[in-house]
């Protein structure tokens, strides 16, 4: 599947590698955002003089999608109530603001880098002149998403969370080996969510034949694959994992949404 920027977020991304390769832009940076019906429309990067193009937050999350940039952080403001307002000497109205998020906070990726050569005039042209297309994010943003809009303390999700975010950073600057390593580790960091101490008793225990299948494919080939390049010792010859390696992409896809789903119920009120 590949993801088509145009050329408006193609001019945004030359724009911050021209401005991080003159250090002005950090490689993190934070955008603080403009509302519209309190969902952020577009902003402004924080600590930074100067005459900015628009940077609108459709245009960032194309980028984001394009596995050119990262979230790193979200500012969330929480729902408050302001006050009460008198209407016709009787009526109360109660204003405030609902939950929305402030800013936040990117890093640029080494797609960026590589797809945004502003130091050549004639690759900066054909970049304005034609679409770029990049490879999706290894986890769905949507996915990730979704884990951290989830409230409750039945479980505390900020290490999955990071785990989906480094596996992305990891995928689109070719480090395969962390990929391996980092999804491995989900499958013995998630099992509670499903009730059970280990991925061996999920795949046993739970119920439903398409998670079945699924888990017992991860269960199967990824595990296998991340235990041979994880214990693999020094020899003369040396053969690196390469993308194609790195099949198990949908079915891990697949896990974390049934975790979503798992997650949500252990937040919801408890039925009587």
């Amino acid at each position: 599947m590949e993801i088509t920027l145009t050329e408006s977020q193609v001019d945004l991304a030359l724009w911050l590698v021209e401005q991080h390769k003159a250090g002005l832009l950090p490689e993190e940076f934070t955008v603080a955002w403009e509302l519209r019906n309190y969902k952020p429309e577009k902003g402004k990067i924080v600590g930074m003089k100067g005459e900015h193009p628009e940077i609108t937050y459709a245009a960032l999350a194309a980028l984001e999608n394009a596995g050119l940039i990262l979230t790193i952080h979200k500012e969330i403001m929480p729902a408050r109530k302001s006050g009460t307002q008198k209407i016709r000497g009787s009526e109360v109205f109660q204003y405030g603001l609902p939950r929305h998020e402030k800013s936040r906070t990117y890093t640029l990726l080494g797609n960026i880098l590589r797809y945004a050569k502003v130091s050549k005039g004639s690759e900066v042209s054909s970049l304005h002149h034609n679409q770029v297309k990049v490879d999706r994010p290894f986890v769905s943003l949507d996915l990730i998403e979704q884990l951290e809009s989830i409230e409750g303390d039945a479980f505390d999700i900020a290490r999955l969370v990071k785990y989906c975010h480094e596996i992305n950073d990891n995928f689109q600057r070719g480090n395969y080996h962390s990929v391996i390593f980092l999804a491995r580790a989900i499958l013995d960091h998630c099992p509670p969510v499903f009730g059970q101490p280990h991925f061996d008793a999920v795949v046993a225990h739970y119920k439903g034949r398409s998670f079945k299948d699924v888990a017992k494919r991860l269960n199967s080939s990824l595990k296998k694959i991340a235990d041979y390049h994880i214990h693999k010792q020094i020899g003369r010859k040396e053969v690196l994992p390469v993308e194609e390696e790195l099949d198990f992409s949908p079915d891990l896809n697949f896990l974390l949404a049934r975790i979503i789903e798992n997650l949500h119920y252990a937040a919801s009120p408890k039925q009587l």
